[in-house]
């Protein structure tokens, strides 16, 4: 395997759990976790329907470059790979960070439980971030998979 294979395949998950284990010692005071996680189901839904659209689009499309990228039995399981890792990826973070938000950890947990709450909001909010720069990382690849395959059979 290639160093760009293995960055390719496994360059989200290795900087998912770099970002969890950072996230997790940088404190909340630092910033308003809230404002952010609020904003994030938009931003989500967004991606999640235009790339949606996006591959309905190309796997419809009468165009010649399309049909001789899509011919290709590689190019097209690596293409669609990565548009189903990052609708998976932009559906999960979505829910998570409404349940993150709308949840009291207060209420899922004893009362013996209380005085772990603080850890677990640093694990969750930790959590969410690492979900965010996975969720970049692969449309990244996503994106950059369909340009060399886009340049490729245009040359």
């Amino acid at each position: 395997m290639t160093k760009d294979k293995f960055f390719e395949r496994f360059a989200g998950w290795i900087a998912f759990f770099v970002v969890l284990v950072g996230m997790s010692f940088v404190s909340l005071d630092y910033y308003d976790f809230r404002e952010i996680i609020n904003a994030t189901p938009e931003v989500s839904i967004s991606i999640f329907g235009i790339l949606l659209a996006f591959m309905g689009i190309i796997l419809q499309s009468p165009n010649d470059t399309i049909k001789a990228m899509l011919a290709n039995d590689n190019n097209y399981k690596t293409f669609m790979s990565f548009g189903s890792r990052v609708e998976l990826n932009s559906a999960i973070l979505t829910i998570y960070s409404l349940v993150i938000t709308n949840v009291h950890v207060s209420l899922l947990f004893p009362d013996f439980f209380m005085s772990n709450i603080p850890y677990i909001k640093q694990i969750a909010v930790a959590l969410y971030w690492a979900m965010i720069v996975k969720l970049a990382i692969d449309l990244y690849y996503y994106i950059r998979v369909f340009k060399l395959l886009f340049r490729a059979n245009n040359q």
